[in-house]
């Protein structure tokens, strides 16, 4: 699997709300399921389980040597309030492990069942995917070749570089 691909922290994390209302990826179970040239965006929710599965994730992620890119974090609000400081202090830990991070608030009509539509979606959400589609075609153009200058084929004169006194010259 190649492309976009939406990696649930842990269930509930609203990795399928997000993937319907921003339009395209592939849900992924494992970041090791990714293929190479892959771009992964992890969703967690902003509760201490799912911050700290989303920092497992990144360190999971570090050890695994591939051209995977781990594009960023979503964090979709567990509660309308606002964080608690411990739980904005990890959040704000974890989110250091990620490119970028985008936190999603909370989304009432969403919870009351009102299908996700990008249209009426907060901001932060259209934003996100304009930004992942300008990532994904980036990483879909070909590499650029290295222009280096092209090699000098003249012939050398034979050039010594010892001082002409010490070859029995007189300076």
């Amino acid at each position: 699997m190649t492309g976009l691909l939406w990696l649930s922290a842990h269930g509930g994390a609203g990795t399928t709300t997000l993937r319907r209302c921003v339009g395209f990826g592939t849900e992924l179970s494992s970041v090791r399921a990714a293929d190479p040239g892959s771009v992964v965006v992890v969703v967690a929710r902003t509760d201490a389980r799912g911050l700290k599965r989303a920092q497992q994730i990144a360190a999971l992620h570090a050890d695994i040597t591939s051209d995977r890119l781990l594009a960023g974090l979503v964090l979709v609000a567990d509660a309308p309030a606002r964080l608690p400081k411990p739980l904005e202090d990890l959040a704000r830990l974890v989110s250091g492990a990620y490119t970028d991070t985008w936190l999603i608030p909370w989304q009432e009509d969403v919870r009351l069942g009102s299908p996700p539509d990008l249209a009426h979606a907060p901001k932060v959400i259209r934003a996100m995917r304009d930004q992942l589609l300008f990532v994904l075609a980036e990483r879909a153009k070909p590499p650029k070749a290295l222009s280096a200058p092209a090699p000098d084929l003249r012939p050398v004169a034979a050039v010594s570089n010892t001082p002409h006194h010490l070859n029995g010259a007189t300076p």
